[in-house]
């Protein structure tokens, strides 16, 4: 179906209805914040608090360093995905991309068992001389988580927009003269770059809001997003002025991202026959493979120390269901349960609603919408979590923070429900209207089941990205914590067996909840027609 301009007549109901919730559950909080806070405190803290600069400048400088890293071999990623046909491309595929579905504080607990003394891993990097403790703790421990999750989110984008190439476009570049690497620029760079800014944007925002990583792996470092929970749950002063600025940067840098945000409209007869790699490409194809072996190289880490104490043994895990401290354990996983679910629900009917809207917009209006639709990739949760506590004080931490996941998970399920959006025909449709079918009968025929799909995919990711949340659950006091919380806790007590006993089980949900949720994730730049 060709695109048409939206305009009040034709743009979808929709929209209007995922706005409405996006003013009720994010508009209103971020008021409140912008309120209360005296500006010349926010003066003062940028003047004169140098725990706060300290955060801000490392934040931001691992963030960069780790979405540099993950632009890199996020491109050869989706170069060789996309180009190239080899034995266990596929598999290489869904091992680099599985960051986003390993949760990034069992990612570090990972990175912790692999490179700690004595095991393999560590005598690899000090053969090449690297000292073990630079990945297993410290600035180089969080760019390497980060930058894994950067590797997957731009891969992921890229790999999309390269199949959107016209290949019939590059060929007549090369018939008329070009070289290879002038052709792909003419023809493919142009495709390819919005995806690739708008992955490198999201990388960068996560990572400079991370939180549960930095708590691990940062040996006392710590992001703006830490600084302003620590502030907040120490009572001090100046936990107003750092959420507000936090959440300012925070904002910047996603309204920028998102102008880079586009939909990649696949054509199956225009694209590009793969090919076997030449010699120049092969190294293309090692980087390829680099994230993948170390994702599946910290797994194996993470599992084997779960299971193992003097021998391979479930004492770890058994000790999480009836040790010392499963009382605490069995409270964390009731409150994740019940955060995560009610937050699945909202983002699923949220997100078909916004992604329904994203898919038929176009023009002024039609961008307009899409980037309040889509501004949610620029939130702070714990900024987002601490204005609900202004606004309602007296609500219970357990309203609050499905709100505030539901807002952090809301942009993935919008973004894949947009790209699965069902285009008709348009002879069908006005076929199903001149039968005399109402409107909305002609949607439910054409439409319902996509998108009744779609929700119950997009319930799965958002229950998986929201169970494994760390900072607005920091931030909300959630009474009795939640599961991910009380991994961070028992890392702190140097427990290093449940830590990664617990972490598995952590991975293990999210896995199967986006295992759950895979039919869109598979089917992503194949939009139903």
């Amino acid at each position: 179906m060709r695109a048409v301009r939206s305009n009040f007549l034709n743009a979808p109901i929709a929209a209007g209805g995922a706005i409405l919730v996006l003013l009720a559950v994010i508009a209103w909080p971020l008021a409140a914040l912008a309120q209360a806070v005296d500006p010349q405190d926010v003066f003062a803290i940028v003047d004169r608090d140098v725990e706060f600069r300290r955060a801000f400048l490392w934040g931001a400088a691992q963030a960069a360093t780790s979405c540099a890293i993950g632009a890199a071999c996020g491109l050869a990623s989706a170069y060789c995905w996309t180009r190239l046909h080899y034995p266990g491309r596929t598999v290489l595929r869904g091992l680099a991309i599985a960051p986003l579905a390993v949760p990034p504080v069992a990612l570090a607990v990972g990175i912790e068992a692999l490179f700690a003394a004595g095991t393999p891993a560590s005598d690899v990097i000090s053969f090449f001389g690297v000292a073990p403790e630079y990945l297993r703790s410290g600035t180089g421990a969080v760019i390497l988580a980060h930058g894994l999750s950067a590797t997957a989110i731009v891969g992921w984008f890229a790999s999309v927009a390269w199949t959107s190439v016209d290949g019939q476009k590059v060929e007549a570049a090369r018939t008329l003269g070009a070289s290879r690497i002038r052709a792909a620029r003419a023809t493919v760079w142009p495709v390819v770059r919005p995806a690739a800014a708008a992955g490198a944007g999201l990388a960068f925002i996560q990572s400079f809001l991370s939180y549960g990583v930095v708590v691990i792996l940062g040996a006392g470092r710590e992001t703006p997003e830490g600084l302003s929970i620590r502030l907040a749950l120490a009572g001090d002063q100046r936990a107003l002025s750092v959420v507000v600025l936090t959440a300012a940067a925070a904002l910047v840098f996603g309204l920028v991202t998102v102008q880079f945000l586009r939909m990649p409209r696949a054509d199956p007869g225009h694209g590009r026959l793969q090919r076997r790699p030449r010699t120049p490409e092969r190294a293309v194809m090692l980087i390829a493979a680099l994230p993948a072996l170390l994702v599946v190289s910290i797994v194996l880490a993470l599992l084997l120390r779960a299971v193992s104490d003097r021998g391979l043994s479930l004492w770890h895990v058994r000790s999480l269901v009836d040790g010392p401290g499963s009382r605490e354990v069995r409270r964390a996983a009731l409150g994740s349960v019940l955060a995560a679910l009610p937050a699945a629900a909202l983002t699923a009917l949220w997100g078909s609603m916004a992604g329904a809207a994203w898919g038929r917009m176009r023009g002024v209006s039609g961008m307009l919408r899409a980037t309040a639709l889509l501004f949610p990739v620029a939130l702070s949760p714990a900024a987002l979590a601490y204005g609900w506590l202004l606004v309602r004080p007296e609500l219970d931490p357990r309203a609050v923070l499905p709100l505030v996941q539901a807002a952090a998970a809301f942009p993935l399920v919008a973004g894949t429900v947009a790209r699965m959006r069902p285009r008709a025909r348009p002879d069908t449709t006005a076929a199903a209207r001149s039968l005399g079918a109402s409107p909305l009968r002609a949607w439910r025929a054409l439409h319902g089941r996509a998108y009744a799909v779609a929700m119950a995919s997009g319930f799965f990711i958002a229950f998986g990205r929201a169970f494994a949340e760390t900072s607005a659950a920091a931030m909300a006091r959630m009474p009795g914590g939640t599961l991910p919380l009380r991994l961070l806790e028992l890392d702190r007590q140097g427990t290093a067996g449940p830590a990664a006993a617990l972490a598995g089980a952590i991975l293990l949900i999210c896995v199967v909840a986006f295992l759950l949720g895979d039919p869109i994730i598979a089917r992503l730049g194949r939009a139903r027609r």
